[in-house]
């Protein structure tokens, strides 16, 4: 919850190898093998709620929170 909210989300998918083969007869077929990367970025001017504390906590646009993952396929 707050007044002002500021979030940013990024992906980045770099290919490794081009494979081109299917199983047989099997429907499925792959293409390339790729690595991508992602990031959430996320800033509040308001109030977050806190579950490791069980309350929320006051927040301004200086504090920021970031998620990251990355992901092979």
């Amino acid at each position: 919850m707050g007044r002002k909210l500021l979030n940013a989300n990024l992906e980045y998918s770099l290919p490794m190898i081009e494979l081109a083969k299917g199983a047989g007869t099997f429907p499925m077929f792959l293409k390339t093998l790729e690595v991508v990367g992602f990031a959430d970025v996320m800033s509040v001017d308001g109030g977050g709620y806190r579950p490791d504390l069980g309350g929320y906590y006051r927040t301004d646009l200086s504090t920021y929170f970031v998620g990251l993952a990355r992901s092979y396929g």
